[in-house]
């Protein structure tokens, strides 16, 4: 397992990570409404049709899995403890 201190350091690294990628698609933006403001226009509309018929829906999937996931896991943790309880040594014998 990481210590507190790499783990901080793992985030920093990906925040500066995910600000150079905020740049990089902020400067694609500028140079597109520079060169063509209504192709710009039309494709800030269709990344917003986007986000809300198929990044939206897809996000509250992976939600919903998550919660399925993590009340499964906590079942079988259940069933594991019931489990080792009853193939004790003094059971099987």
């Amino acid at each position: 397992m990481a210590s507190d201190g790499e783990a901080r350091n793992a985030v920093l690294h990906l925040m500066k990570r995910f600000d150079l990628i905020q740049a990089q698609h902020l400067g694609l933006a500028y140079v597109l409404a520079k060169r063509d403001s209504e192709e710009y226009a039309r494709l800030l509309e269709a990344a917003d049709q986007a986000i809300t018929t198929v990044i939206q829906p897809l996000a509250d999937s992976d939600v919903k899995r998550a919660k399925s996931t993590r009340r499964w896991m906590t079942q079988m943790q259940i069933g594991v403890r019931q489990c080792s309880r009853c193939l004790t040594r003094d059971r099987l014998s």
